[in-house]
């Protein structure tokens, strides 16, 4: 997310890279907000997602609670 929030994008991993090395590497740039409202749906979406998992799995006989690893992804 931050670099999104200083670059305006994701970055790919060469510009990470490059980043590494020389800050001004790439050019920072403000996201507009239709690619910030983009990002918010992206992350509305995968918890949306998260929130209709079950959350208890039997794994052969014991009855294991899955709320503390989705709590964590949260």
């Amino acid at each position: 997310m931050h670099y999104f929030l200083t670059y305006g994008r994701q970055l790919s991993q060469e510009e990470l890279d490059a980043l590494e090395e020389d800050e001004k590497a790439v050019k920072k740039q403000y996201p507009s907000l239709d690619q910030f409202r983009e990002q918010i749906d992206y992350y509305e979406g995968i918890h949306d997602q998260l929130k209709n998992m079950e959350t208890t799995r039997t794994f052969h006989v014991w009855k294991c609670p899955l709320i503390i690893f989705l709590k964590s992804i949260f």
